[in-house]
C-alpha cells in the first residue's frame, strides 16, 4: 500500500484570468472540462498536461471523508484543513500518475508553482445516482458530486480565489444487477421467481433474484404460443440483490440475505412462449422482458426486449 501522507493534495488549474488586485487572483473558468478524477486511495485529482488539481479527502483513519451514508441528492460540506486540503502545482512537464501515486516520485519532471488551500473554505458533495442497461446487465453507479466553495490557494506571496468550482463525480459504490438467471424457475404461491444462486462481483458474493407477482403462471400458458402478461400495481417485478450466496434456503421462502439493491416495475410486460413437443407433450417455456422501466425512489433503468430464461 502506498504512504499516502507523503503526497501533497493538489490543486491543477489552466486558467483564464479575470481580475488581479492586491495579490488575489480570481479566474472564471478552469479548463479540467471532461477530465476524468482517479485516485490514490483517499487522495483525488485531475490531470492536463503540465497541470494537476488535486485534493485529499483523509478522515484521519485512512479513509475517505464523505459520508457514504448521506442520503440521495441531500448536500454536505467538510471544511478545508490541513488534513483535507487542495494544492495547484505546474510542472516542468507533462505528467503521469506516477508523480502522484508512486511514494518516491520520479526525478522529472519538477514542480514550477505551487498553490496551497488556506483554512475557511468548504468542500461540499451530494450523493448522485446514475444507471444503465448494457449486455443483460443493469449498472447502478453512486457518486459524489464534489464542489469546492469560496476556496484560497496560496503560494504564500499571491492567491488565487475562486468563489465556487465543480471539481467533478467520484465513483464510491457501484452494483451490477445480473438479467441472465442460471436456477431453474420457481412458481410459488402467488409469485415465479428467477435466482442466480452466487456470484462474485468486485465487493464480495452476491445473488440476485427477480420476483413476478402473478398467480396462475402455469395454468395459463400451457398452449403453444405467446402470452403477455401486462405490469402494474398488482403484477409487478421486484429485482434483488442479495449480499452472500442463497445455496442452503428455499427458493420460495424469504431470503434471509442483507438486501443491497431493490428495484421494481410495474410499466412494460412480461412475455411467456410456450413451445410444445409433438412428439411427448413436454412443455418449454421462454420468459421475456419488453419494454421494462425499473425504478427506485427517483431513479431508474430500461429493458426493450430481453430473454431472462428458458425452462
Amino acid at each position: 500500500m502506498k504512504n499516502t501522507k507523503q503526497i501533497f493534495p493538489l490543486l491543477g488549474l489552466s486558467l483564464a484570468l479575470f481580475a488581479c488586485d492586491a495579490g488575489d487572483l480570481t479566474f472564471d473558468k478552469l479548463n479540467f472540462d471532461n477530465v476524468t478524477i482517479k485516485n490514490c486511495e483517499t487522495i483525488y485529482y485531475k490531470m492536463s498536461k503540465n497541470e494537476l488539481l488535486l485534493v485529499n479527502l483523509n478522515n484521519g483513519l485512512g479513509q475517505i471523508a464523505l459520508d457514504t451514508l448521506t442520503p440521495i441528492g441531500e448536500t454536505r460540506s467538510i471544511p478545508v484543513s490541513n488534513t483535507n486540503n487542495i494544492v495547484y502545482r505546474t510542472y516542468s512537464d507533462n505528467i503521469s500518475d506516477q508523480v502522484i501515486c508512486n511514494l518516491i516520485p520520479p526525478a522529472q519532471p519538477v514542480v514550477i508553482s505551487e498553490y496551497v488551500s488556506a483554512l475557511g473554505g468548504k468542500i461540499n458533495y451530494t450523493p448522485v445516482v446514475e444507471t444503465g442497461f448494457v449486455n443483460n446487465r443493469a449498472t447502478i453507479n453512486y457518486l459524489f458530486q464534489v464542489t469546492f466553495q469560496n476556496i484560497m490557494l496560496t503560494n504564500g506571496s499571491n492567491n488565487i480565489k475562486y468563489e465556487s468550482y465543480n471539481f467533478g463525480t467520484i465513483l464510491y459504490k457501484s452494483n451490477a444487477l445480473n438479467f441472465v438467471f442460471t436456477q431453474p424457475v420457481s412458481y410459488c404461491d402467488n409469485e415465479v421467481r428467477f435466482l442466480n444462486n452466487l456470484s462474485q462481483a468486485s465487493n464480495g458474493i452476491v445473488s440476485n433474484e427477480l420476483i413476478f407477482k402473478k398467480s396462475n403462471i402455469l395454468s395459463e400458458t400451457t398452449q403453444a404460443g405467446e402470452k403477455s402478461f401486462p405490469l402494474s400495481n398488482d403484477n409487478y417485478l421486484e429485482y434483488l440483490l442479495y449480499n452472500g450466496n442463497l445455496t442452503d434456503q428455499e427458493p420460495c421462502e424469504i431470503k434471509g440475505n442483507t438486501v443491497r439493491e431493490l428495484w421494481k416495475a410495474t410499466e412494460g410486460s412480461l412475455i411467456v412462449t410456450t413451445v410444445v413437443s409433438p412428439i411427448n407433450g413436454a412443455v418449454q417455456r421462454t420468459f421475456t422482458l419488453k419494454n421494462v422501466i425499473f425504478k427506485k425512489d427517483n431513479h431508474q433503468f430500461f429493458i426493450e426486449n430481453l430473454d431472462i430464461k428458458t425452462e
